[in-house]
């Protein structure tokens, strides 16, 4: 994850382009989910790779490093699926292999 710098990954460009590829345009990289408490105090910010709003996905490119986050991984993908969004999370193994390719395709056209 780029933590919101601004700076994409090799796979987030790979995917950009891929999408671009396919006459897909309404995404944003790098989207802000602002977490409040119970209180509604603001906790933290996530930062998503992929945001595909009208139809409330979003993808994941998930490099090495997310090997050592998992646990918070699945903490903020319960948070933001709280929020009604479906999340992808794709391995740079996976995305390698197109394993999702027709999955995607259905679901983002």
């Amino acid at each position: 994850t780029n933590y919101g710098r601004g700076k994409q990954s090799y796979l987030e460009k790979s995917f950009s382009e891929w999408l671009n590829s396919q006459n897909i345009k309404e995404y944003e990289t790098e989207k802000q989910f602002k977490k409040y408490n119970e209180n509604g105090k603001y906790e933290k910010s996530y930062y998503v790779d992929f945001l595909f709003e009208n139809k409330k996905f979003i993808v994941e490119l998930d490099g090495s490093q997310h090997k050592n986050t998992t646990e918070k991984d699945k903490i903020r993908d319960n948070y933001i699926c709280s929020l009604g969004y479906e999340i992808l999370r794709i391995s740079h193994k996976e995305y390698r292999n197109k394993k999702y390719i027709d999955y995607l395709l259905t679901r983002l056209k």
